[in-house]
């Protein structure tokens, strides 16, 4: 059996279940969903094998290996250092230090997982902000 969710607009169906502005999507269940020209079919699996499937995602191949979070623990410092200004420096790299030893314990597959996509996000904003600390001159504190 599988479900068949119609999204009016072309919206994904993840996104238009969740919002409540996107109200017009249909869900139905039938085995052969009709198509139109100005809709998106999206078909979820109910039966056995969209079990497997998503047993397969959250398999051990899929979730991060530990050279990889030390290699995000690695380039989340040395952007850190990157900070030309002595207190967003330091607070950066307290910060980075604190939250990878506060999650050090994490042993929930889905978890490290979320926690490594934040991971990510943090040091694609800390590159951001390097950048736009980098364009502006500071003068260099007593204590640097």
């Amino acid at each position: 059996m599988s479900v068949a969710i119609r999204c009016i607009s072309g919206r994904s169906a993840g996104f238009a279940m969740q919002s409540p502005l996107y109200a017009s999507c249909l869900a139905s269940s039938s085995s052969s969903p009709s198509s139109s020209s100005l809709s998106s079919q999206h078909t979820f699996n109910t039966g056995r094998r969209g079990l497997a499937s998503v047993a397969a995602a959250a398999s051990p191949a899929s979730l991060p290996s530990k050279r990889d979070t030390l290699r995000l623990y690695r380039h989340l410092l040395q952007t850190g250092r990157k900070f030309q200004d002595y207190n967003y420096r330091e607070y950066s790299l307290r910060f980075i230090r604190d939250s990878f030893h506060a999650n050090a314990g994490v042993t929930n597959p889905e978890q490290q997982k979320a926690l490594f996509d934040k991971g990510n996000a943090s040091l694609a904003m800390l590159q951001r902000q390097t950048t736009i600390n980098a364009m502006f001159q500071h003068s260099p504190l007593v204590i640097e």
